[in-house]
């Protein structure tokens, strides 16, 4: 073992597992090549596959998650003699895992909890104005400047995304979200799809998960097969390598958002019932937000939820494709110059 090995604790989410990565780029500024190992949920290991900074990827697997399995986990980790632990989940099972293993050097990042939660519940206390999740995963590790997230497919992987059909510098969209009120219409994703494939941007990729199949059905509905699009149900690593050749992606306030941006793709978001202050846009230059800005109701919650509260779902419903679609086609103009030999 590497007398100085660390350990970086982030299980899940997908989105915040993505953000993690910023605090491994971190480390690795500071320690330099394989200074980390790294406990996550199994499902989520893939995000850590090929990173400079990674020695070792645990991964969690959902028949470990109950008691025992923490418990086991708990030797293993003891076992290793970690110098210093970061839990960017900060959870109450991060916590007592940690204790468990008698984990030294604990860090935890500062995540705002409650002024979040406050922002819901009043709409007018919340985190800083600068609050950022990445910036803050960077800084539990000891560095203030800027640390962004990144992805390294494998060659395989990107071997794999050669032979789907998707062209370099083509659009993605993300019509999906895990809550209703992150989603904006389909119907406007379809519209946004067509404007980017008749611009030169096509076929467009869409990402869907794989339990989105009433999501697939709508999709086809709406739009026939007719060459111009290439649906996306590919294991994680090759939705990364496919996601690095895209000139833009058009996505929900998802995961898919953050790893489009660590894969160094420009991202147009649309926020719907979150806003920017939770600190969960996507991180770098080069990314839009749309959102409908004057509504008092938002936000409604932090995640998200089945339907909108107030039954209008204004914060979704009054983003227009037309302004989608130019500000995906003015990332994607931005792209193909960044690209260009100097």
């Amino acid at each position: 073992m590497k007398e100085s090995a660390r350990l970086l604790i982030r299980l899940g989410s997908l989105g915040d597992v993505v953000l993690a990565t910023a605090a491994a780029n971190a480390a690795r500024s500071l320690w330099g090549d394989g200074c980390l190992d790294v406990l996550v949920k199994s499902e989520w290991a893939p995000i850590w596959e090929g990173h400079p900074a990674v020695r070792r990827v645990h991964a969690w697997r959902r028949e470990e998650r109950g008691l025992p399995g923490l418990r086991r986990w708990a030797l293993r980790l003891r076992a290793e003699g970690y110098v210093e632990t970061f839990d960017l989940q900060a959870s109450s099972r991060t916590r007592l895992l940690a204790a468990l293993a008698g984990l030294r050097r604990v860090r935890r990042p500062v995540r705002h909890g409650l002024a979040r939660r406050l922002l819901v519940w009043t709409h007018r206390w919340g985190p800083p104005a600068d609050y950022s999740v990445a910036a803050s995963f960077a800084r539990t590790v000891g560095v203030d400047a800027v640390a962004l997230p990144s992805l390294h497919p494998a060659e395989a992987a990107r071997a794999r995304a050669a032979t789907l059909g998707v062209p370099p510098g083509a659009a993605g969209l993300v019509p999906g979200a895990k809550h209703a009120t992150k989603r904006w219409p389909l119907e406007r994703f379809v519209e946004t799809g067509r404007a980017l494939a008749a611009a030169g941007l096509g076929p467009v990729a869409v990402f869907l998960g794989p339990e989105e199949e009433n999501l697939l059905r709508d999709w086809k509905t709406l739009w026939p097969e007719d060459g111009n699009w290439v649906i996306l149900r590919e294991d994680l690593a090759t939705v990364g390598a496919v996601l690095e050749t895209l000139g833009v992606v058009v996505a929900n306030d998802t995961g898919l958002a953050h790893l489009a941006s660590a894969a160094g793709v420009r991202v147009v978001v649309l926020l719907g019932c979150t806003v920017r202050a939770f600190g969960f846009v996507p991180a770098g230059d080069g990314h839009q937000v749309l959102e409908v800005a004057d509504l008092s109701c938002r936000p409604c919650s932090l995640h998200g939820s089945a339907e909108c509260p107030r039954s209008h779902f204004r914060c979704m419903a009054d983003i227009d494709t037309g302004p989608v679609v130019s500000a995906a086609l003015s990332a994607a103009a931005a792209s193909a110059r960044a690209s260009l030999p100097m």
